[in-house]
């Protein structure tokens, strides 16, 4: 499956979320997902980007296929003190990860990673648990 990946932060991402169409596309992309936690879901990311306000500007990895349809998502966030990126819930969420469509579960966090590192000329990155069911086959990248 081909994807458009599309990075978008801060006002964009907090009007997105606000946006009824986009959340709902996010609940149909979540049902096809077997590893998906609750803390990659609308009401934990939301309210976790609303408490984290003044010290994380919000981050959305986005994957859009050719019909406009959101096939990818990956909540994260960026530490305004320090520039280092974390996904949505930091410390406070036991699993770490995004949401796919199963034809690019193991394609979108690379191509995700590769896009942040170029944006945000990322060194190093932390990541805490995955998730059960999580694929790692992508964890030996290349890139």
């Amino acid at each position: 499956m081909q994807f458009i990946l599309k990075i978008i932060t801060d006002i964009e991402v907090l009007t997105l979320l606000k946006d009824e169409t986009f959340l709902l596309s996010w609940i149909e992309l979540s049902k096809k997902d077997k590893k998906v936690t609750v803390m990659q879901e609308p009401p934990f990311v939301i309210t976790w980007y609303n408490q984290y306000i003044s010290s994380y500007i919000p981050i959305l990895c986005l994957a859009y296929d050719e019909k406009d349809t959101l096939v990818g998502l990956m909540p994260l966030a960026k530490n305004i003190n320090d520039n280092t990126i974390t996904h949505a819930g930091a410390g406070q969420a036991e699993y770490h990860g995004w949401i796919a469509h199963p034809d690019i579960d193991e394609e979108f966090p690379v191509e995700c990673l590769i896009r942040l590192k170029t944006i945000f000329n990322m060194k190093t990155w932390q990541w805490r648990w995955l998730p059960p069911k999580a694929p790692v086959k992508w964890l030996s990248s290349n890139y």
